[in-house]
């Protein structure tokens, strides 16, 4: 993951949103740490481009990965589309190599 720290400059979010995800995330003691990717970290999104989330935690179950997905989707009254991943679970090489490169720490 990039040492970069998420801005509104890179991913069209702006601060209070990002604060209100790290609050949700925060919600959940197994999330060690948490970072951006995808088009809002590479800072080509789109006005309805979702937030992709990479969660870092070894205690983060399948059972956690969908009730922090329910909670910022459906629970928040946010108007974007969050899609998360349990990093240490991801098989695909090549996601893993963007994450590590583009990732932006939440």
């Amino acid at each position: 993951m990039s040492k970069k720290k998420v801005n509104e400059e890179k991913t069209g979010l702006p601060e209070e949103t990002l604060q209100k995800i790290r609050h949700e995330l925060n919600q959940f003691s197994e999330i060690e740490k948490a970072c951006i990717f995808g088009s809002r970290a590479k800072g080509n999104f789109k006005s309805g481009s979702d937030i992709d989330i990479a969660l870092f935690g070894g205690k983060i179950s399948y059972k956690i990965l969908k009730e922090v997905t329910y909670q910022l989707n459906e629970e928040t009254t946010m108007p974007y589309f969050f899609d998360l991943v349990h990093y240490e679970n991801i098989n695909n090489n090549a996601l893993i190599t963007h994450i590590n490169e583009f990732g932006l720490r939440l």
